[in-house]
């Protein structure tokens, strides 16, 4: 893998509803696939989903962002 991939690191993050998740989950598991480090923030109901794609998981509620 060149090293240019190996060093590059990639955040997706999406609101938590399916159609917007999954889109995105096919780039982010592409791009994990490739050699990328890519993580995605998101609901825990889609931690199943997304660690499956191989793609790092980490917890966000959009509510967490809300004051």
């Amino acid at each position: 893998m060149p090293e240019a991939v190996r060093n590059k690191r990639l955040l997706f993050v999406a609101p938590p509803y399916f159609g917007h998740v999954n889109q995105m989950l096919v780039l982010a598991g592409e791009l994990a696939h490739r050699g990328f480090c890519v993580a995605f923030a998101g609901a825990d109901l889609f931690r199943d989903r997304i660690t499956r794609a191989g793609v790092s998981f980490l917890r966000w509620e959009p509510e967490d962002a809300m004051p």
